[in-house]
């Protein structure tokens, strides 16, 4: 879990902190995956503090990318890049951003993308990347889609560890899930 100083709220851009659980225990190589950035950054350096900027950290927005000079300090890499079912210019599935990034597993993969969660996730279980993620962090922008969600990470072996009424969005609700 992070939340960014009272100093620094302005500066990181921070809207929400998110949970994960027990990041002081992630596998090396650690991979992070961040979609649905939209230039706020508290997730990204949240994860460079807490795990000593052990872990290769990948913020993923077509529309909006937070600045190189944030990015640079907190050792995450910015891809203008959306998830997508199928790749369509800006938007790639996550099995062709694996692939081009050269990476076999996800410690942390966390997706926020305004309702395109309904597409991404049935694809992302067709072709079996849940198996390389080890924790999911979602932001579900309506009750249909959690419920959707929810059924398709528990159907890969993901258990809630965490949930709460998101802020800024009264449909939406943010969740933790884990692989047990």
């Amino acid at each position: 879990y992070y939340d960014a100083p009272p100093s620094k709220k302005k500066e990181y851009k921070e809207r929400n902190p998110k949970f994960i659980c027990d990041p002081h225990k992630l596998k090396q190589p650690c991979v992070v995956y961040s979609f649905g950035s939209w230039d706020e950054t508290s997730f990204e350096i949240g994860i460079d503090k807490i795990t000593n900027s052990k872990c290769q950290v990948h913020t993923f927005d077509p529309a909006k990318l937070p600045p190189a000079s944030i990015a640079d300090k907190f050792h995450f890499v910015t891809h203008n890049t959306g998830i997508a079912a199928k790749d369509d210019g800006k938007y790639k599935t996550l099995s062709t951003i694996m692939n081009e990034l050269k990476h076999d597993h996800i410690n942390i993969f966390k997706i926020d993308v305004e309702g395109f969660e309904k597409q991404a996730l049935p694809n992302i279980q067709a072709t079996g990347l849940f198996q390389k993620m080890d924790q999911v962090a979602i932001e579900f922008h309506s009750v249909e889609l959690m419920k959707q969600g929810m059924d398709i990470l528990v159907q890969e072996g993901f258990q809630m560890v965490f949930a709460r009424r998101e802020d800024r969005c009264q449909k939406c609700t943010e969740v933790t899930m884990v692989r047990m």
